[in-house]
């Protein structure tokens, strides 16, 4: 099938792929277009990869959250330890947070490589996210600093 055939004879929207100014369907040709499936191969490679690595994330946010809000208190004889409850529940909140984003995230990467484009991140999903990850970092170095 010639390239100009492709061109023509267009499958729905979730079937093509975009190279430079030309669509093209991946369900049209008979042979491979050099090029062209390799790419959407690694492009959802890549997004499975990135969604595996949101969800490794929030388990090691997890393991935070259990090891300062939970074995510290218990280690600690003396002093206080109801900060350290306080701090590892604002790691286990963004455990969850992280792990709710996770499958949006995915979601909305598959759809774009199916369109042939790309989704950039919640950007206010993602500031929250950091923001709460430094604050929770400088109250966990503050407990580190300061516990007797």
């Amino acid at each position: 099938m010639e390239i100009s055939e492709i061109a023509l004879h267009l499958p729905p929207r979730a079937n093509r792929r975009v190279t430079g100014a030309m669509v093209v369907s991946m369900s049209d040709t008979k042979q491979p277009i050099p090029g062209i499936g390799d790419g959407l191969r690694r492009a959802q490679l890549a997004a499975e990869r990135t969604y595996l690595a949101w969800w490794r994330t929030a388990l090691a946010t997890v393991a935070v959250a259990i090891a300062i809000g939970r074995v510290l208190p218990e280690v600690l004889t003396t002093g206080t330890t109801w900060p350290y409850v306080v701090v590892g529940t604002g790691w286990g909140v963004l455990a969850v947070a992280i792990a709710a984003y996770a499958p949006i995230r995915q979601r909305s990467l598959r759809r774009a490589i199916d369109e042939g484009g790309y989704a950039h991140p919640h950007t206010a999903m993602l500031s929250a996210l950091s923001i709460g990850g430094v604050v929770l970092i400088i109250a966990s170095v503050v407990l580190i600093v300061i516990s007797p």
